[in-house]
């Protein structure tokens, strides 16, 4: 339901909900990795790749190989896609003020609290696979 929600305002702009959040990332960064992303955004690292093309076909996003290291692709903004994330912030942040609508700024913090504690207690049980 969340997602049908975010999709129909993200599908205005020619962008998915993965895309956004991909872009917003690199966007906030200046600049950074597909490694670094996915250690930010939850999404599996082969979707990261497709998500990183169709950024890139869109011209979102420009993508730079390593001199040193031609295995490192450092990722950039576009003007465009900086443009396109500054046109969002509006319609995303109402969309964000209407899922907590109702929650006191306590009630938010502790449930911030709760996650965080559950991302850790994940971190130092490690992957079992």
């Amino acid at each position: 339901m969340i997602n049908r929600r975010w999709s129909a305002v993200l599908a205005i702009y020619d962008i998915t909900l993965a895309e956004y959040r991909l872009l917003s990332v690199v966007v906030e960064r200046g600049s950074c990795t597909a490694v670094e992303i996915a250690a930010v955004v939850p999404i599996d690292p082969s979707f990261i790749s497709r998500t990183i093309q169709r950024l890139a076909t869109k011209q979102l996003l420009g993508r730079r190989r390593s001199r040193i290291d031609r295995r490192i692709v450092t990722l950039r903004p576009t003007e465009e896609g900086r443009a396109l994330v500054r046109r969002l912030e509006e319609p995303v942040q109402d969309m964000e003020r209407g899922l907590v609508q109702g929650i006191s700024v306590s009630r938010l913090r502790q449930a911030g609290s709760v996650i965080s504690t559950i991302l850790a207690n994940l971190e130092s049980t490690g992957d079992p696979a």
